[in-house]
């Protein structure tokens, strides 16, 4: 049976109270993403950890990139140190020389110090002599143009920082392995370089369409060609003090839309990334390590500090998600296509819960449709549960028919 009919009359009837929740899955219909979710992280598999994609068959997708990640970070850092040995081998000044004599001898315990990172020798950064370093930054201004470029790319507002201050951070982290953790910060923007700026999108007419209708979508992609498509331009939703502050880390007020939506984000066309987004490459979410961060983040937001899990009223204006996605979708029915939902988006599965759990609490009768095709019985059983209507597609082209 062809369902094309029925997907257009779900979303004519339920105009007034509809949101699109939308998966990579688009991208896998229009081509316009060459890189699609899986391929990502093969990809990335192979630079950073092993050739061999047989090893990825018992791994879900978020442990793979928590792999990836680790490996990434080691990588990283002996990079780093590897710059660093050579910034510090190679002064230019000829007034260091006069004052320190011969600066590979003078700085030889630093060098020496730093180059005992690959045999996993603990960095000592008391054993420097800080007399030493101190006339060496002042005369060697490559040494300190090599620390100020390392804060740009890996210190939230190095511009404030001094020279001596950019030092410091740089030394912070080779003393104190736990700050390593800095370098995932180049994984995530390697990633989002992943997806390139295009002039023509073949997803366009899909979402001009739900353009057309005036309704919020919310995407687990990364990148910007559905708003890109459509010409939307980035907004951040600060609307009173109270409310969610942004951070680049987790933008969850910012949106795309064509105009600014002020606190009506309900009833209007705006794209919000439910994983982090290009723009922001920190806030890209890949890991289980970043889902499980994610869930801790909106569980205060949602239940504040009550275990008991007793929900606040969403509808009011001055809870702490009013002004983020998180709002859209307590409040909205869900029509969600070209999301697998497999076990491994253990962030989008357990907002479902929680979502159906304050439905119930409160009487709203929050429901939805899931569009897909090939789906288990146990993910069927647990969409249905949670208040969904499953649509079984024979074809994808019957979902897409209906959205032009």
């Amino acid at each position: 049976m062809d369902n094309t009919n029925l997907i257009r009359n779900i979303i004519s009837n339920n105009n007034d109270n509809i949101a699109f929740l939308i998966g990579n899955g688009i991208h896998y219909q229009f081509k316009d993403c060459e890189l699609p979710w899986d391929e990502l992280l093969k990809k990335l598999w192979r630079e950073y950890v092993d050739d061999r994609d047989a090893l990825l068959g018992d791994m879900s997708l978020t442990e793979i990139y928590d792999i990836v990640e680790m490996s990434a970070i080691e990588r990283h850092c002996e990079e780093e140190y590897k710059r660093l040995i050579e910034a510090l081998k190679s002064p230019s000044s000829t007034e260091f020389k006069d004052t320190l004599g011969d600066p590979r001898k003078d700085l030889s315990r630093i060098v020496q110090n730093l180059a005992q990172k690959s045999s996993n020798t603990p960095f000592d950064n008391k054993k420097i002599d800080r007399e030493i370093l101190e006339k060496f930054q002042k005369t060697n201004q490559e040494w300190v143009h090599f620390c100020r470029e390392w804060c740009r790319s890996n210190i939230d507002g190095y511009e404030s920082l001094t020279d001596e201050q950019c030092v410091n951070e740089l030394f912070s982290l080779l003393e104190n392995s736990s700050k390593q953790q800095i370098f995932r910060n180049s994984l995530k923007r390697e990633v989002a370089e992943m997806f390139p700026s295009k002039k023509i999108y073949k997803l366009a007419e899909c979402i001009s369409y739900i353009k057309g209708l005036n309704v919020p979508i919310l995407t687990t992609n990364f990148d910007t060609y559905m708003s890109d498509s459509v010409g939307a331009k980035r907004f951040i939703n600060n609307t009173e003090d109270q409310l969610y502050k942004f951070t680049d880390f987790y933008p969850w007020n910012v949106y795309y839309s064509n105009n600014k939506l002020n606190e009506n984000i309900l009833d209007n066309f705006g794209i919000w990334h439910i994983n982090g987004m290009t723009d922001y490459p920190r806030s890209i979410r890949l890991g289980l390590s970043d889902y499980m961060g994610c869930v801790e983040r909106a569980r205060v937001m949602i239940q504040g500090n009550n275990l008991n899990e007793y929900f606040t009223g969403k509808r009011k204006s001055n809870w702490k998600g009013y002004n983020t996605w998180l709002h859209i979708l307590f409040n909205k029915n869900l029509f969600i296509f070209g999301l697998a939902l497999e076990q491994n988006e253990v962030f989008l599965r357990w907002l479902l819960i929680q979502r159906a759990k304050y439905s119930r609490l409160y009487n709203l009768n929050l429901n939805g449709w899931y569009i897909g095709k090939g789906i288990p019985e146990g993910k069927r059983y647990f969409l249905e549960f949670l208040g969904f209507e499953v649509v079984e597609l024979s074809n994808y082209n019957e979902l897409y028919q209906a959205l032009k």
